[in-house]
């Protein structure tokens, strides 16, 4: 089926053009902060629109270009940190890298880093090589549920490690496996 459209009509969609076209507000940094940023997200009632709605504010308001990054840290914040009793939990303080030194880490190297998130997740000081040396047991800094009762530093300890790194898969799963003997 052909579509014809008659000059005349064609000329009155060209005039009128601004009826027609959706307009969209320009988002950047200080959008995200705004009340509409604010709004937008609180429209976003499932995990699958929260990883959306972060991936797309990473996109907008930083330098990486990876989208894997991206999504796996839109992942973490979406699933883990939302859910958290963390300080920065909260909407906007979740994408405030003043508040949240996960979104401070991920902006500086662009990099979704394990080990660099459990540490800075975690309730004890320390330094990055107590969970990447093999040497030092990093499996005992983490988190453990007794009695089936699952805490939610554990559960964020264990999303971490589950989204992992896709360069480091092999030197991350050796310091978290179980030595029995």
């Amino acid at each position: 089926m052909k579509l014809f459209v008659s000059p005349k009509t064609l000329i009155s969609f060209i005039k009128d053009k601004e009826r027609y076209v959706i307009k969209e507000t320009k988002k950047d940094k200080e959008w995200y902060f705004s009340k509409e940023g604010a709004e937008a997200y609180s429209k976003q009632d499932t995990t699958g629109k929260r990883v959306a709605f972060f991936c797309e504010c990473l996109t907008n308001t930083t330098e990486v270009k990876n989208e894997g990054e991206i999504t796996k840290m839109a992942l973490l914040l979406a699933q883990g940190v939302v859910n958290s009793r963390l300080s920065y939990a909260s909407y906007p303080e979740i994408i405030d890298e003043n508040k949240n030194p996960l979104i401070l880490y991920f902006k500086k190297t662009g990099t979704f880093d394990t080990c660099t998130f459990l540490l800075l997740t975690s309730n004890e000081e320390g330094e990055l090589d107590d969970f990447s040396n093999p040497q030092k047991a990093p499996y005992k800094k983490l988190s453990y549920c007794t009695n089936g009762n699952i805490s939610e530093q554990y559960r964020l300890e264990r999303l971490i490690i589950a989204i992992g790194e896709g360069k480091n898969d092999q030197k991350l799963v050796a310091p978290y496996v179980h030595n029995f003997n």
